[in-house]
């Protein structure tokens, strides 16, 4: 079912997802801007491969992200996430 005729792994058979992103940045003074976003995924594992992705990387389905970003001097910023 998921391991070629020579007993090697066929692969983890992810499905493609949909992604919908979206994102906000507000600058708070001349030298401070903060941002958060958002990002839903759908999960590309089928059901009747689980097992076979036990070990896989994480799979996220909702996101929320923050950050900034400061003006130190002209030319020169630091940022966060």
């Amino acid at each position: 079912m998921g391991y070629d005729p020579n007993g090697s792994l066929s692969g983890l058979g992810w499905n493609s997802i949909m992604n919908v992103s979206t994102a906000v940045q507000y600058r708070v003074t001349e030298k401070l801007m903060v941002r958060s976003g958002y990002a839903f995924f759908q999960n590309p594992i089928p059901a009747s491969r689980e097992s076979f992705n036990v070990a896989s990387s994480l799979i996220l389905q909702n996101l929320i992200t923050v950050g900034g970003t400061y003006l130190i001097k002209p030319n020169v910023m630091g940022s966060i996430a």
